[in-house]
Parts: structure tokens; C-alpha cells; sequence
């Protein structure tokens, strides 16, 4: 509500810098700081006097790492206040920030004159201050400053004055005075303040941090290694012996939070984000964290089941010796960017340290990096947050390095479970790129590679990326030729692709390593796909028989029962998955087809009746908006036969068209408009019209709807009520004359109208064949001789292959360009029409011939691929009798069916020529 408010403020008045700045200030709080960014540029524009603004603007640079544009917004506020510190402190963190150490120590001396929170100097009355000069020869005393991180890490540079000096005198804090007395034994260490009757023995004074310009001017003057604390040996085997009682678990100690100091909140690590990390196995985790944590430890054992060790008898706070004893018992330290991390850095423990994503939302100025570790302690790897105040990237990184550590300390036999656990867990929550990230772990398990890579793979299809899914499940198949699932899923992958050839092999690949009911049930679906349906059904069995109550192979088990003609086995099996899922539709509509391929056709058609079918028109009107027919009287109703399905399903509907006009009232028939043409002529007394309708024009026009389903059980329910008919639809006859009239010019007394392929992606390869071995089977001494002339009429750009098939076998092949089937229907039915005779595998071809009553040769195949209505009477096709079936042989061969055709050409040829 707020930022709409401001929006109007600022259209209102676009020169106000005040309303900007206001937009500004809310996105910053927000954390939108691209769009406070650009509200702050604007209002800086308008009025760069503006104090506010200044500061406003440098807060969100900070924020974005913006640290050229920090820098020369600085820069430009000094000239204006060249006395403001805050501006040079931004100067400082702008140089620290872009690697120039040297500038940004200089700047960094404005620290003493900050108004609000200035540096306090420790020096001593009677002393000279240093001012650059060498101190070689001389007597030199430096003192730390700020909390005892700061002290620690300047620290790092004690013992590099005390090699430039005569001797060296230390004034810290009391609390690390132990630790610098045994780290520089031959220094003088002073707790607080420095003995006013020593000033004599002194040259000169500074704060320690001054010498950084000097001693760390760069980052490749930060030594290679910074370990310069010494703890308490004996302290540390103790604490480590007592801490591992005995066994030999990793020692990592955690510290998570801050107090007292600027965004302390921000610098916070929450101990409820740190699941990932405390359920790595074969670690023993140690409190480190300072102050009161029985709360949060008592969450962490309730919420994540991990006991973390808590050890009354180390204070931080009070005894800093102690807890530099009990971090140097630690292998690794993970932690946020507090006192913890100086510590485990000045004494060189493996760390990692989390650390704000920026300079505005709590990253200390001092944390950059080399090579991804501190500057100031090489041994403490920084881990910052992808994005400001999210933690959960951060704890999955650190996760993982540690991981690593387990691994390369032989730590693995529990690892790779929980690795997979955790990228279970972050697939369920949708984080995949996470989950990613840990099997990229899991793949320095050498044992657990081509696993890993398998699940990279799942992951990838997972996230719709299907050729990184492939190059991975390859990689899997690579590392280990026995990955049965790797196997698998580049078999569903190539089956996918309609390549189920080439799936098979890796299907059986995989049930040699594994035989479960997913590999047989995937490799009966190949066998069954390239039309192997016989050793299709072996596999599932053998699925069903280990998988007994599973829907997807019970379905594949009796659809592919009724492919192979065997339809009453497949019935009992529908029924098996009805019991387990009554409303399972696709199983109703195949196991419809399985009773009418029985010429059960009560019960196929009932069960084609239920509901819409799967496959049904998603346009088809709602029962509740127009009745569906059964079987009620129709004298005098108003009926709406919706002719759904492909265009080959509309005109087997329309086959039983006439029974409904005959019986009803007023017939309007819904059709595909490439047909309403042709249907309005051939059902004059009904109205033909393109679909969708719209809903509203439904309501109330209509008693009944029937489709196929309903036209079916109402006058198709035997063999008997099949009739004898010599077409029921009626092409142009005018169209038809013409086009026979061009055909016949070549002088052919046999004009025979050719297709061969299904466009099906299910079935179309098993139902389709060459048009050169369909030529080639035809009478050659006919075709060369030009008694007979070949009129194309498949659909598709296949001019080349026609071209060929001519040149090759001497045949006139009639491809006529004026005709597209796919886009005018009526003058396909008309050039079919002009034919004398038609071969055709079963497509579109074949119905819009039968329901023409031409003569037709159809080449159907012996199992999958064979639709349910292709049974024939005498060799007849029941819904159209001008159709002749062919079937292919046993062996998927197409030798005999197309015998028959050079015989029926054969025979027509030497019939008197169809006038």
C-alpha cells in the first residue's frame, strides 16, 4: 500500500526528491535495492546537496557490492564535506573492496574521527607517534583495538613489527593476553593499558592498525600462512580425548551467532537453517558458540535429533585461553563471520566461515578474499550468501566441503545415504539446483558415480532439460555398463523418441542386472511397439506376475492382449484394473474395443458409453447441457450427432447417420469442417455444421446427444444389423466426372488409387509400407505396359518417393497437385470417387473409399496396429462392404495381402472397363 502511495506521490510530482527518496528508502527496506537504487540515482540527480540522499545511496551501493560507484559517490561527498569520516570510511571499504589495500588503509585512519562510534586509541602519555618512519633499532609499542576478533586479526601482524623492531610492546585486551604472551614469547604484553612508568623504554607508539599500509599493502603481502596463536597443548589433548571419548569422529565445532556489534542479526546464522549440515554422519559436533544457547541446542536435538556437545567448563567470555584450547581440539570449524573465526584463524584450524552477501547487510569491510579464503587467515575459507539474508545456498556449500572432508578422511561408509536422503529432500521441496549440487558430491564417491550420474540425469529430466538427462544417463552407462537404471531411463528416453529398436537392448540390458516388473513392463512396451506383440505379452506377465496389482501393466498386459487377437484374455485383465480403479477411462475404452473386436457390441458399446472416453472431444458438450441418448424414443426430438475423433472415426460414426435422421425429428450434425461439406450432401435432411458450438447456443436447442458410443448401442448390437450398402456418402458427381475424365487421358483402362503410410505416431510404422514395394508387387508387365495408371493418394509432400517409385518399376503415377486432402475433403472424396480401384493401408484413405463404395483393397496388420473394425464378413469389411481386407502375414510380412492385389488388379483388368 505504501509504494502505491509513493508511485502517486512521485507522478504527482516528479521533482519532488523528498517522494523519491521515500519510494527509495522503502525498497531498501524491502530489500529491492535495484529499485532503490534507481529511486536514490534520481533523487541524487535532482538535488545532490542532499545529505540524506548521500547517505542513502552509499547504504544500497554497500548493499550491492557497488563498490566502483560507492567510491565515486564518495569521493564526490568529500568535496563537498571533506571533514564527514563516514565518506572516507566508504572510501576505505570502496579500496578494500577493489583490492587497493594501500589507499583503503589510509582512508581507514578517518576511524578515530567517526562522531558516533569513534575507534578509542590505547596510546600512552610522554610517547611519540609513529609516522611511517623505520623502526629498525627501535623500541616500538602498538596496541589492538576494537572487540577481540579485530584484536586477533591484526594480530597477524605482530610478529612482523617485531622482526622490523628492537623490541616489541603489546597493549590488548585482557582476555587474549595469555594468548599473545605464548604466541610472542619474547615481546611484553600490558591488559589494557600500558605502564606509565615504562614510557622511557619506548621510541614510538601506534595502533596496530596502522602499520597495515605498510606491513599488508597489498594481498599478496598477507603470508601464505597466518597460524601465529599458540594454545594450551596439553589443554587441546585433553579436550580432544574428551571430546571423542574414544572414538574417532570428526571434532567440528559450530558457532552461529553475533551480539554487541553492528548487524549483529544479519551476521547471525540461524541454527535453524543448519539441518542439511548437522545430519552429516560421522561427525561429532562441538558448541563453540559464546554467551547462553541451552535453548537453541534443546531445538536443534528436538528438531534435527543431533546432539551437539556443550562443554560447561569453557567460558569464551571469561577465558579466552580455554577457548582457544578447545578450538584447536576441533579438526574443522564452521561458523558465522564472529569472535570464532578469528580464533580458529590465528591458529590455523580448518574453518569455513559464513559471511553476509555485502558490505550493507553486515559483511565486515575486512573479509576479502584470496582464492576463496581470508586474506588475513589462509586456513578459513569465507562462504558468502548468494543472496542478501538468505542462508540455506551458504549452509548446502558448506555441507557439502565438508563432505569433501569425510572423504578425503575415508569417513564414507555412511556418507553416500545421507547424501542421497538430503537430495531426496531438496527435490521434495522443489529445490533441484540443490539437490544437484549434492549429487555433484556424490560423485567423488568412486563407488557411487554412476549412480550419482544417474540421478544428475533424473534431476535434469526433472527440470525439462531431456538432452542433459540423456548425456548423463550415457555417462552413468559409461562408469558402470551394469547401471540398471541408467539402463532404463536411456530406454525410455529412446522410446520416447520412437526409437524402441534401439530401447530394447538397453531394457534387456538393465533385466539382466535387474529383473523387476518397471524393465519387463518397459520392455514388453518396445517389443510391443515394434509390433513384437507375441514376446511383448511374455514381459508382461512377468511384470504382472511381480507387480500384480500395478494399473500401468495391467493395462499394457490386456491392451496389448487385444492387439494380438486375443480379446477374451484381455477382458479379465481390464477387470482386474477396474476393481483396483473403477474410474480408470482408459481402461473402459480399450476394454470397449476389447468386446467389440468379440462382436460383443452390448457390452463394448456400453463400455465405450462410459463417461467421455479418454481420448474424447474436448469440445463434445457436458451431459448436463444436452442428454446423452439411451435409446429413448426419437420421433419428433431434436438430436445433435457429434462426429468426434480423427477424421477416419467421423465417417465410421456417420456410417449409422441415417438411422438417427430416419428415427429423430431434427438431426444437426457437429462434424470437422473439412467434412460438411461432403456430409451435407450425403444427408441432406440433416443439418451439417462445423464444430465447436459455443455452450450457450446449446441450451435448451437439443433433447439428445449421440456419438459413435450412442449411435452403436442403439442400431448397432449384432452382426445382423450391419447392412449391405454400396456407400452412404455421395461425392460431387460433377468434381468426380471431371477428374476421371483428366485421369483416364493416359488411355489406362484401370485407374487404381495408392496409399501407403499412417501418419498415426501410435501405430503408424506398423500399419504403413513402401510405395515401391507396393508397386513392385503389382502385375510389372500391367504397369510397364501403362494397362493400368497408379493416381497417389496419400497426404504429405512425397512427390520425391513418387518420382522414384516410377522411375524404378516404369509405372505412371498420377501425384495431383489441385488436390489436398487435408484441406478440402470434398474434393478428395470426389478424386477418390473417379478411381476404379483402391489399395490403401488402414489410414483416412481407407474409410473415405468405404464409405464411397469403392472397390478397395485394404492392407491391414496382423496385430497391433489392427483397429477393432476391420473384422470382416466373407473377407468383407462389415461397416463397409466395398472394402476387402488383406491381412498381413504372421510374420508382420505384407507378401500375401499384397498377392491378393496383383490378383484383384488381374482380375479387373480383364473385366469389361468400368464405364
Amino acid at each position: 500500500n505504501a509504494e502505491a502511495h509513493y508511485k502517486e506521490a512521485v507522478r504527482l510530482d516528479p521533482g519532488s526528491a523528498s517522494y523519491v527518496n521515500n519510494l527509495g528508502t522503502l525498497y531498501s527496506a524491502l530489500g529491492r535495492f535495484d529499485l532503490a537504487r534507481g529511486c536514490f540515482e534520481r533523487c541524487y540527480n535532482l538535488d545532490p546537496a542532499r545529505f540524506t540522499t548521500i547517505e542513502n545511496l552509499a547504504g544500497v551501493y554497500r548493499s550491492l557490492n557497488a563498490y566502483a560507484e560507492l567510491d565515486r559517490l564518495a569521493t564526490l561527498a568529500l568535496k563537498r564535506w571533506p571533514e564527514e569520516a563516514r565518506f572516507w570510511i566508504y572510501r576505505a571499504e570502496a579500496a578494500f573492496g577493489q583490492g587497493r589495500l594501500a589507499e583503503g588503509w589510509r582512508h581507514y585512519a578517518w576511524r578515530t574521527k567517526i562522531k558516533d562510534k569513534p575507534v578509542v586509541l590505547k596510546s600512552a602519555p610522554g610517547i611519540a607517534a609513529w609516522q611511517g618512519e623505520d623502526i629498525a633499532n627501535r623500541s616500538v609499542l602498538v596496541w589492538t583495538e576494537q572487540g577481540p576478533g579485530d584484536e586477533i586479526m591484526y594480530g597477524t601482524m605482530l610478529k612482523d613489527v617485531q622482526a622490523r623492531a628492537r623490541h616489541l610492546s603489546i597493549v590488548c585486551s585482557p582476555r587474549l593476553k595469555p594468548l599473545f604472551e605464548r604466541a610472542l614469547p619474547k615481546a611484553d604484553v600490558y591488559a589494557d593499558a600500558f605502564p606509565a612508568d615504562k614510557a622511557g623504554e619506548i621510541d614510538v607508539q601506534a595502533p596496530l592498525a596502522a602499520l597495515a599500509e605498510t606491513l599488508r599493502p597489498a594481498l599478496e603481502a598477507f603470508p601464505a600462512s597466518a597460524a601465529y596463536l599458540s594454545p594450551d597443548a596439553a589443554k587441546v589433548e585433553a579436550l580432544r580425548a574428551k571430546y571423542r571419548a574414544g572414538g574417532d569422529n570428526l571434532l567440528v565445532g559450530i558457532a552461529w551467532r553475533s551480539s554487541g556489534v553492528d548487524d549483529a542479526a544479519r551476521k547471525t546464522v540461524s541454527l535453524g537453517v543448519w539441518g542439511a549440515l548437522l545430519g552429516l554422519p560421522r561427525i561429532t559436533f562441538v558448541n563453540l558458540q559464546y554467551g547462553d544457547t541451552a535453548r537453541e541446542l534443546k531445538a536443534v536435538a528436538t528438531e534435527f535429533g543431533v546432539k551437539v556437545l556443550h562443554d560447561p567448563e569453557i567460558d569464551s567470555l571469561k577465558d579466552m585461553d580455554a577457548f582457544a584450547a578447545q578450538v584447536a581440539a576441533m579438526d574443522v570449524v564452521v561458523c558465522s563471520s564472529n569472535t570464532t573465526a578469528h580464533v580458529a584463524g590465528g591458529l590455523g584450524v580448518d574453518t569455513h566461515c559464513m559471511v553476509p552477501h555485502s558490505l550493507g547487510m553486515g559483511r565486515r569491510w575486512y573479509w576479502f578474499e584470496r582464492d576463496g579464503h581470508s586474506a588475513w587467515y589462509p586456513s578459513v575459507r569465507l562462504w558468502a550468501q548468494s543472496a542478501a539474508g538468505s542462508w540455506m545456498q551458504t549452509i548446502r556449500d558448506v555441507t557439502l566441503a565438508l563432505a569433501d572432508t569425510l572423504i578425503a578422511r575415508g569417513y564414507t561408509d555412511d556418507l553416500a545415504a545421507f547424501l542421497y536422503r538430503l537430495c531426496d529432500a531438496y527435490r521434495k521441496a522443489g529445490q533441484h539446483q540443490d539437490g544437484d549440487a549434492v549429487l555433484n558430491a556424490v560423485l567423488r564417491l568412486p563407488a557411487h558415480k554412476a549412480m550419482a550420474l544417474y540421478e544428475l540425469g533424473r534431476s535434469a529430466q526433472l527440470q525439462n532439460r531431456p538432452e542433459e538427462a540423456e548425456r548423463f544417463f550415457d555417462e552413468a552407462i559409461a562408469a558402470d555398463p551394469a547401471q540398471a537404471s541408467a539402463l532404463n531411463a536411456k530406454g525410455m528416453i529412446l522410446a520416447a523418441r520412437g526409437d524402441y529398436a534401439a530401447a530394447e537392448p538397453l531394457y534387456r540390458r538393465a533385466l539382466a542386472v535387474a529383473p523387476i516388473a518397471e524393465h519387463y513392463n518397459n520392455l514388453g512396451t518396445s517389443l510391443r511397439r515394434q509390433g513384437k506383440g507375441s514376446e511383448a505379452h511374455e514381459m508382461y506377465v512377468k511384470a504382472d506376475a511381480l507387480k500384480p496389482l500395478h494399473a500401468s501393466i495391467l493395462l499394457n498386459l490386456a491392451t496389448n492382449l487385444t492387439e494380438i487377437n486375443r480379446p477374451a484374455e484381455a477382458i479379465p485383465a481390464f477387470q482386474r484394473l477396474l476393481a483396483l480403479e473403477p474410474d480408470h477411462q482408459e481402461a473402459h475404452t480399450s476394454k470397449a474395443f476389447a468386446h467389440l473386436s468379440l462382436t460383443e457390441f452390448k457390452e463394448g458399446w456400453a463400455e465405450l458409453r462410459w463417461g467421455h472416453p479418454v481420448h474424447h472431444d474436448p469440445a463434445r458438450p457436458k451431459d448436463k447441457m444436452v442428454k446423452k441418448w439411451a435409446g429413448e424414443p426419437l420421433a419428433g426430438k431434436r438430436v445433435l450427432a457429434w462426429i468426434e475423433h480423427g477424421l477416419g472415426d467421423q465417417i465410421l460414426a456417420a456410417s449409422m447417420l441415417q438411422h438417427v435422421i430416419d428415427a429423430a425429428g431434427a438431426v444437426v450434425v457437429a462434424c470437422e469442417k473439412r467434412l460438411v461439406p461432403l456430409l451435407q450432401r450425403s444427408f441432406p435432411a440433416a443439418t451439417v455444421i462445423e464444430k465447436p458450438l459455443s455452450g450457450s447456443s446449446l441450451a435448451g436447442q437439443f433433447d439428445y446427444q449421440v456419438a459413435m458410443a450412442e449411435m452403436g448401442a442403439g442400431f448397432r448390437l449384432s452382426l445382423d444389423d450391419f447392412p449391405v450398402h454400396g456407400g452412404f456418402l455421395k461425392a460431387d458427381p460433377d468434381a468426380t466426372a471431371c477428374i476421371r475424365a483428366r485421369y483416364k487421358n493416359s488411355g489406362a483402362p484401370l485407374l487404381v488409387g495408392v496409399s501407403w503410410k499412417s501418419a498415426n505416431p501410435e501405430v503408424g510404422a506398423l500399419k504403413s509400407l513402401r510405395l515401391a514395394d507396393l508397386v513392385q508387387a503389382l502385375p510389372s508387365a500391367h504397369v510397364k505396359s501403362g494397362d493400368l495408371t497408379l493416381v497417389n493418394l496419400q497426404y504429405g509432400d512425397l512427390a520425391q518417393e513418387i518420382a522414384e517409385a516410377g522411375r524404378q518399376f516404369g509405372a505412371h503415377i498420377i501425384n495431383d497437385d489441385a488436390i489436398n486432402p487435408l484441406k478440402d475433403m470434398d474434393a478428395f472424396a470426389a478424386q477418390v470417387a473417379a478411381l476404379d480401384l483402391v489399395i490403401t493401408v488402414s489410414n483416412t484413405t481407407a474409410h473415405v473409399a468405404g464409405a464411397l463404395g469403392v472397390p478397395t483393397m485394404l492392407l491391414v496388420p496382423v496385430s497391433r496396429g489392427r483397429y477393432w473394425y476391420w473384422y470382416s464378413r466373407n473377407g468383407q469389411s462389415l461397416w463397409y462392404p466395398s472394402i476387402r481386407c488383406c491381412p498381413q502375414g504372421a510374420d508382420q510380412s505384407w507378401s500375401a495381402a499384397l498377392d491378393m492385389c496383383r490378383d484383384e488388379i488381374k482380375t479387373r483388368l480383364a473385366a469389361p472397363e468400368k464405364g
